[in-house]
C-alpha cells in the first residue's frame, strides 16, 4: 500500500473519530448537561484533532495542492469548528440556547469540511 493510501485512510479514520468525539461531548454537555469527567472525552478529542491536522498537512505536502483552492477553505473551517465547539461547551451553563446553537453550527461546519473533502469543488 502506498504512503498516500495509508495517510488518506488514517486521515479519514481520524475525521470519523473527531466527529464521534464532537457528538459525544455535545451529548453530555448540551443534552445531558453533565461535566466531562472521563479523560477520554476531555483530552481524547484534542489529541485526535491534532493528529487529524497533522495527517491533513502531510497529505497536503504529498499532493501539493494550493491553499488558494478548496483546501484553503477546508483549513479555515478546520480551525473554526473546534473553536465553536469549545465556546459552545464553555458557555452552556450560562446561556443554554446559545450553547446549543453554537454546537449545531459546529456540526454544520464539520459537515461542510466533509463536503469539501469529498467533492473538492474549487
Amino acid at each position: 500500500m502506498s504512503i498516500f493510501a495509508l495517510l488518506n485512510h488514517l486521515h479519514i479514520l481520524l475525521a470519523a473519530l473527531s466527529a464521534l468525539g464532537l457528538l459525544l461531548r455535545g451529548y453530555f454537555r448540551i443534552v445531558r448537561n453533565q461535566p466531562l469527567l472521563n479523560p477520554m472525552l476531555k483530552i481524547g478529542p484534542h489529541v485526535i484533532d491534532t493528529l487529524l491536522i497533522f495527517s491533513g498537512i502531510a497529505l497536503w505536502l504529498l499532493l501539493g495542492y494550493s491553499l488558494l483552492s478548496w483546501l484553503g477553505l477546508k483549513v479555515l473551517l478546520v480551525l473554526v469548528y473546534p473553536a465553536l465547539a469549545v465556546v459552545a461547551f464553555q458557555i452552556r451553563p450560562n446561556r443554554p440556547r446559545l450553547g446549543a446553537a453554537l454546537f449545531i453550527v459546529a456540526i454544520l461546519v464539520f459537515a461542510a469540511i466533509i463536503g469539501l473533502a469529498v467533492h473538492k469543488p474549487l
